[in-house]
């Protein structure tokens, strides 16, 4: 995207004015106090540049397919408020308006002409919104429902390739040592490089490293067969395990004999569609039953093991816990929950056991936006809920986990209605996106990455001696001015959008 599609202060002074404008073309007053009205579903077009569709939150993806960088809301919300301020506006910042059956939660407002902004990011994305960027948290049957799906394509691979699919998840027959992957290689030059910069290496010299390594293995080779995230999660689960247990080589040995006894493409499917769920079950748990260090996270999956024989509901089940992790151990929502996850761990009684897990799976999800996660408020909400030990009460409080989601976040409803709120009742609210694609600025990432491409591309396919050691001086020279000189790049490129 070029510098001139980009927002910039200009494009929101005007929009300002034209705000203001509108005031005046629908006759109302600026000192007019404003009243409720009837709730009206009705979408309304009002001609500014910040509009609803503008926002982008209304399609699944941005509308460019490059690499992005973003404004994130802190600078946007300053470019914002220098303006409103400049132009003689009042700011009240963080706070709700409750209107004609709307609850807005404005980031900024003039309340004397019912003039404002909602800056919108991931964090408040609510009922509507967070369904199409994030995606709702997922049921125990989606979860099933996912599981079951990968041990399809499991069975559609083998019959695709049937021995490459074997070999990919089982390892070679009398295979003793594999050699490293593209990405294991990779890996292992990046974990080098930081520990480079850990024992105080300079960050030139350990980038230089890096990039001379990757140069040294090559391109990364055409994988034809992996073009799935499914088909990269079997080929990458059985690799790993294969390295850590004998179970991937028992189970390897039994299925490729079964098959083998089988004449008929029926008996082969029936007879995976069995053994793969069941091999699949057996390797998470003694994957979560070795480790050195069990979260109780962990410990709560080893009990399902115990409780739950299909392997599909055992995964749905495991799926649903990874929806639910809180990664601030020190907070008291993560201790609360940690008490009702050991009463869970403990509970011999498998109806008890299941009625108890269920209800905190339930009472994560009362409030589809994860985004809340992030307010303290509201994950203190969800502590004092589950200091009560009687989990048959939460329901009870339902209400309140909705009420405060409604508080922080706009939902697809809400922000349709600030069209109505602006033409019927002159309160004009900006809708303010950090998805917008104005929001983006060009790091020239894009020609960056193709400049090495070429770069790379040259030295492969040079024979000269002496030229392919210029060409890779040159190579190290781009990636070194990209690195010394990232920040400054950086600082050029945001000057070219919002905050220019």
């Amino acid at each position: 995207m070029n510098v001139s599609q980009l927002l910039n202060k200009k494009t929101i002074l005007i929009s300002v004015l034209i705000l203001c404008a509108a005031m005046l073309w629908f006759g109302i007053d600026r000192s007019e106090i404003v009243t409720s009205a009837d709730y009206d579903t009705t979408i309304y077009e009002v001609d500014h540049p910040f509009t609803t569709e503008a926002t982008n939150l209304l399609k699944e993806t941005s509308t460019t397919d490059k690499l992005e960088t973003r404004l994130n809301k802190y600078d946007i919300a300053y470019a914002l408020n220098e303006v409103f301020l400049r132009e003689g506006f009042a700011i009240e910042g963080d706070m709700a308006i409750n209107h004609a059956g709307v609850n807005i939660p404005v980031s900024a407002f003039d309340p004397e002409t019912n003039i404002g902004y909602l800056l919108i990011d991931f964090d408040r994305l609510g009922e509507g919104l967070s369904d199409v960027k994030l995606g709702k948290a997922k049921t125990l049957k989606q979860c099933e429902i996912d599981f079951l799906k990968l041990i399809d394509h499991g069975v559609e691979l083998y019959f695709d390739e049937e021995e490459k699919f074997l070999n990919d998840v089982f390892g070679k027959e009398g295979e003793v040592e594999e050699e490293p992957t593209y990405q294991e290689m990779q890996n292992s030059f990046f974990r080098e490089y930081q520990k480079m910069l850990e024992t105080g290496v300079d960050t030139n010299i350990a980038m230089i490293t890096f990039t001379e390594s990757m140069n040294e293995i090559g391109p990364r080779p055409t994988q034809s067969r992996v073009n799935s995230s499914v088909l990269r999660d079997w080929i990458f689960y059985g690799k790993r395990s294969r390295s850590k247990s004998d179970l991937v080589k028992v189970y390897g040995e039994e299925i490729r004999a079964q098959l083998e006894s089988f004449s008929t493409y029926g008996d082969k499917a029936e007879y995976l569609e069995i053994i793969l769920p069941e091999f699949k079950k057996k390797l998470e748990v003694e994957s979560l039953s070795t480790k050195d260090t069990k979260s109780l996270y962990d410990e709560w999956k080893l009990s399902a093991a115990q409780m739950i024989e299909e392997p599909e509901r055992f995964f749905g089940f495991t799926g649903m816990i990874d929806n639910i992790r809180i990664y601030d151990p020190t907070s008291e929502l993560s201790k609360r929950l940690n008490e009702q996850i050991i009463e869970v761990v403990i509970e011999t009684n498998s109806k008890e056991w299941w009625n108890r897990s269920n209800a905190i799976f339930a009472l994560f999800n009362v409030n589809q936006d994860p985004g809340l996660f992030s307010k303290v408020s509201y994950k203190d909400l969800l502590a004092d809920i589950l200091s009560n030990n009687d989990y048959t009460k939460w329901t009870n409080r339902y209400i309140e986990i909705k009420n405060h989601g409604d508080k922080e976040n706009i939902s697809l409803d809400e922000l349709n209605a600030l069209s109505r709120l602006a033409i019927k009742n002159g309160l004009y609210i900006a809708p303010i996106s950090i998805m917008d694609d104005r929001m983006i600025y060009d790091m020239q990432e894009e020609k960056y990455l193709e400049e090495l491409a070429n770069k790379r591309a040259e030295i492969s396919s040079n024979k000269s001696k002496t030229e392919r050691k210029e060409l890779h001086d040159e190579l190290l020279e781009l990636t070194r001015y990209r690195s010394s000189e990232y920040e400054k790049i950086k600082r050029i490129a945001k000057s070219k959008s919002i905050l220019q």
